[in-house]
């Protein structure tokens, strides 16, 4: 299980490169397009990354790519169950969602 979070400062950057590739994402307060192709946090910390230049080009090359990857792989997505449900509550659809991924796990 990978879980994607939208704050890109929770991210382990070397975790996505090491993961399992059977693994399915949980998109969790993240579009998995914005995963996908790097946008708004996931860029910014990769261009932070650049500037600070604490890794080599091939390290971020290879983050970039294993983000693609992941923001393609099938999963579970927060966004897309509060418009499939249309829950009246953030809370209520956060532990619906919880229990849909648990189902799915034991099942």
């Amino acid at each position: 299980m990978l879980i994607v979070h939208g704050d890109s400062r929770s991210w382990s950057w070397r975790a996505i490169t090491q993961g399992n590739k059977r693994s399915m994402p949980i998109f969790y307060n993240v579009a998995p397009s914005k995963v996908k192709y790097q946008n708004e946090h996931y860029g910014n910390a990769i261009v932070s990354h650049l500037n600070k230049k604490w890794f080599n080009d091939e390290t971020i090359n290879n983050w970039k790519a294993a983000l693609k990857e992941v923001g393609e792989l099938e999963g579970w997505d927060l966004h897309s169950m509060l418009n499939r449900y249309l829950i009246i509550s953030h809370t209520d659809c956060k532990g619906e969602f919880a229990k849909e991924v648990v189902n799915d796990v034991l099942i």
